[in-house]
């Protein structure tokens, strides 16, 4: 395989894990607004400059609140726990989309936390096992909230 066409893939598939993950932060404030029986321009306005974080904590504590959509609460509260590590789909999608380190040239990676390490490039696989859990993680959210009648769109 050439590497004009690794590079390539690796785009096509960053694009498509971050296209994933913005549709996973948009499936979330769809839930807010249902709890909060919110047309979707309204609920724009009060969930659009939140990040990710603090939308999924909202969702779970109106739900909590409101006695509704344990599912989707369920879910959502253990989505949550496990992006407290390295191996999260957050980790991941960010060391993907974003990167986590800095390399100044010599082909070591430095970042504020951690000593120096040798630079790796990541797999095409990796990229693809990265797409896959965030899809799964929506396509899971779809079928709840479709079985309670949110919006998926």
């Amino acid at each position: 395989m050439s590497d004009d066409f690794r590079v390539g893939r690796q785009i096509e598939v960053t694009g498509s894990i971050f296209a994933q993950y913005v549709y996973f932060d948009y499936l979330v404030s769809s839930v807010i607004w249902h709890l909060l029986n919110l047309k979707k321009d309204l609920g724009m306005m009060i969930t659009g400059n939140l990040d990710i974080q603090p939308k999924i904590d909202m969702a779970i504590e109106i739900a909590i609140y409101k006695g509704e959509l344990a599912d989707i609460q369920k879910k959502l509260t253990t989505f949550k726990n496990s992006t407290v590590d390295c191996e999260s789909i957050f980790s991941k999608r960010n060391q993907i989309v974003q990167g986590l380190s800095f390399d100044f040239g010599d082909g070591i990676e430095r970042d504020s936390n951690n000593p120096p390490k040798k630079s790796t490039e990541l797999s095409i696989e990796y990229y693809d096992k990265v797409h896959d859990e965030i899809c799964e993680v929506n396509n899971d959210m779809v079928l709840l909230m479709k079985n309670c009648n949110i919006s998926v769109h």
